[in-house]
């Protein structure tokens, strides 16, 4: 087995560490796609829970991913414009984490803690 290198590690700062509008963009992307994940995994979970199925039997795969991709795209076009809401605190609150970070690291004799 051979060693696994953490030099390319990812890192949340190095994301963050571009122009303002690039990042603003970012997060509110990856704040999106957070919640069509959510949404798309509440359906799964209503859809396990019911026993009709509209596109056929439940042993039938075909049906089974056809239905997937048709809640992945309702889950993303709900995310995409506003959806439950979720997007919006999430890219609100991340904002002014990231925000907090670089007061934090540009004020002198300012020492940044960690997160967990």
């Amino acid at each position: 087995m051979s060693a696994i290198s953490v030099t390319g590690a990812y890192s949340p700062e190095a994301d963050f560490s571009s122009s303002p509008s690039s990042r603003s963009s970012k997060l509110h992307t990856a704040a999106q796609q957070f919640e069509a994940l959510m949404i798309r995994e509440m359906l799964k979970a209503a859809r396990t829970d019911s026993s009709d199925d509209p596109l056929g039997d439940a042993e039938d795969t075909g049906a089974g991913s056809a239905m997937d991709m048709a809640q992945s795209q309702l889950a993303s076009a709900l995310a995409a414009r506003g959806g439950l809401g979720l997007a919006h605190v999430i890219e609100k609150s991340m904002s002014r984490a990231v925000s907090g970070s670089q007061q934090a690291t540009e004020i002198p004799g300012a020492v940044a803690v960690p997160s967990k």
